[in-house]
Formats: C-alpha cells, structure tokens, sequence
C-alpha cells in the first residue's frame, strides 16, 4: 500500500544515523592505507587515522542535520587540510600532502562518477549528465576546502 510506503519511508529518514564501530574503523584504516598507498610514511598514516575518524564523525552527526553538501565538503575538507598541517607542524606526520591525499579519498564521490557514466551508457543521459556535474561540482569544493588551509599557511601562493 502505498500509504504504508510512506510511512516507512518517513520512518527511515527520521531515524537519527547512529555511531557504527565498523564504518569508523573503516574510516581510520582507509586514511591510513591511501597514506600510506601513496607514498606516505607510516607516521604520515599514524596522523592520517585520527583526521579519518574526525571526517567520519562530521559524517555521521553533521550531515545529518541538513547542511548543503557543497558546503558540508567544502567544509570537511578544510578541517581535514588543517588538521594535516597541524599534525605536521607539531612533528606528527612528514609530508601534509600525503596525509590530506590519504584523507581525500574519503571525501570524493567516486561513487557517483561511476552511477553517472552508467546511467549515460544505459541510455539516460539527462540523469546521467547531472549526477556527473554534481559529482564535478562536488569535486571542486573539495579542492576549495583543502586550497584554503593550504594558502593560510603559505603552502600555496
């Protein structure tokens, strides 16, 4: 029925998105191995964990109560960048670029690239063009919310 449907739904997406020791293990670990996966010491991915766990938490209770995503990323990213540059700074971690590298990749939406070159190769191109724009759009504030952290600290100029 379709009014049970709703109901359900509705029920879905008024429950609050509770702590899941999996995903924020997964989180950790997936930080610390792109570190590490791309030239990082083991000390860079020792300080690319606890960033992982913080975007993993922002993920969990932030997003969740209705921020735009652009600005929710954006803003993810410059803490994440920060936090890097912080690490370092204090002689936790090498190189910041490799350990915001490990912390991107928890960030971008590779997820939606690959529904969006699917979605126009099955004939939907309309749906498939906008996923990839957002996914794009997406990107870019990901680069803004790293860039900025980085030309605070004089990294770029």
């Amino acid at each position: 029925d379709i009014d049970e449907a709703r109901k359900e739904l509705e029920a879905i997406c008024s429950e609050e998105k509770t702590f899941s020791v999996k995903s924020c293990i997964g989180h950790i670990v997936a930080a610390a191995a792109f570190t590490v996966f791309f030239n990082g010491t083991a000390l860079d991915a020792l300080a690319a964990a606890p960033i992982g766990l913080i975007i993993y938490l922002m993920n969990a209770y932030i997003k969740a109560r209705g921020m735009s995503r652009l600005f929710f990323t954006a803003l993810t990213s410059a803490i994440a960048g920060s936090l890097a540059l912080i690490f370092v700074h204090f002689g936790f971690g090498k190189n910041p670029g490799t350990i915001m590298i490990g912390d991107i990749m928890l960030i971008i939406p590779g997820l939606m690239l690959i529904n969006s070159v699917r979605e126009m190769l099955c004939g939907d191109i309309m749906s498939g063009l906008l996923r990839l724009l957002e996914s794009i759009i997406i990107a870019m504030s990901i680069a803004v919310g790293f860039a900025i952290p980085l030309m605070l600290s004089g990294y770029i100029l």
